[in-house]
């Protein structure tokens, strides 16, 4: 446990609304390597927390480099793909983009009639190279067959698109721990399972599958994509530490010219 005891007022801006944010806490955002505060640091305007303001910092920052999402020019010409984006930034990429957000179902008719409403990454049911970006913030811990979901997200992406995920990530482990073993239609508890987001609206009782660690870049650069890698915090927006997966088809992802504003922890490229 960190004891955290010089307390200071912090003060950003959320780079999805434009609200100023202030915050009393210690030095988390300018030094030391402090996970407390991802899921936290709440916008009180568009309340998205530090993880949503990360997750819109990449996505922003492959459109148009350090431009916050409020200040992006509209483009329905533009298609992003998330699955069960939560809070109110969905909203907003709506409102900007052509923008697809379908709720989570197992149900293949459901699947199949109404894609734009019901998606599941592991069999999606859109044509190839269909969307400039697919998101995933914290999902692929939840997925059972990771690997057919990342194929899919794969075949949906346009050539050079991205595929931009955030994801419980362990640098310091080899290969990833696997919670739960999947034989078939089996699921074999190799641990006490363990549940997240429960009774949280749209996202409850999400069975935990898997801690990942480096044998995931190899994961992904086995299906094809090019890996860019990045630890970082971004004091100016209230992004506390986070780890981000620039995962992109058939080019290498550009994470040159970032700002030097911005606290760079770790950074690293990939290939397929």
């Amino acid at each position: 446990m960190v004891k955290i005891s010089n307390i200071n007022t912090i003060m950003a801006k959320c780079n999805i609304c434009g609200a100023v944010l202030e915050f009393e806490l210690g030095e988390v955002l300018s030094k030391d390597e402090i996970l407390g505060y991802r899921e936290t640091l709440d916008c009180p305007k568009c309340g998205c927390i530090s993880r949503d303001r990360g997750l819109i910092w990449a996505l922003s920052n492959c459109m148009q480099k350090e431009t916050p999402l409020f200040e992006l020019k509209n483009n329905q010409n533009l298609k992003i793909l998330e699955s069960t984006g939560l809070r109110t930034y969905p909203k907003i990429l709506k409102e900007k983009f052509d923008y697809f957000n379908p709720r989570f179902s197992k149900f293949t008719p459901l699947l199949k009639m109404f894609p734009n409403k019901y998606a599941d990454l592991q069999r999606l049911f859109f044509k190839d190279n269909k969307f400039d970006f697919v998101l995933a913030s914290d999902i692929f811990e939840h997925i059972r067959l990771d690997d057919d979901a990342f194929s899919e997200i794969f075949r949906v992406l346009k050539p050079k698109g991205y595929f931009l995920m955030t994801v419980p990530f362990n640098y310091s482990l080899e290969q990833t721990i696997e919670k739960i073993k999947v034989i078939g239609n089996k699921d074999i508890f190799l641990s006490e399972p363990e549940y997240h987001n429960k009774g949280v609206k749209d996202g409850g009782d999400s069975l935990f599958y898997r801690l990942y660690g480096k044998s995931l870049f190899k994961k992904l650069t086995n299906i094809g994509f090019n890996v860019g890698y990045l630890r970082i915090q971004i004091p100016k927006y209230a992004i506390s530490q986070i780890e981000l997966f620039f995962c992109r088809k058939n080019t290498l992802p550009d994470l040159e010219d970032i700002s030097s504003t911005n606290l760079v922890l770790k950074k690293e490229i990939f290939r397929s």
